[in-house]
């Protein structure tokens, strides 16, 4: 895959490939989490977005659940109901 950027950064480098599948690295990282990881990152998320606007949670929600399925515990927490899953 073609890289397009290279970020470099104190804490290294961090490469964007120029394809648009953003959501696969992201998922394949979540779904190695222990349960009890995973936990913790959903009531942090869930925390963390509790005052901002209802549209910008739907669309970090939106993106979190392309990578894994299962973030849509954390529209649970917020209340927020997903009537059609994102594509």
């Amino acid at each position: 895959m073609e890289c397009i950027y290279n970020v470099k950064s104190k804490y290294g480098s961090v490469f964007f490939p120029s394809g648009e599948d953003y959501y696969s690295q992201p998922g394949k990282l979540f779904r190695l989490m222990k349960p009890e990881k995973k936990k913790v990152l959903f009531e942090n998320t869930t925390r963390a977005m509790g005052d901002a606007p209802e549209k910008v949670k739907i669309r970090h929600l939106a993106n979190c659940m392309k990578a894994d399925p299962s973030m849509e515990r954390v529209a649970d927490g917020l209340g927020i109901s997903f009537v059609d899953r994102p594509e």
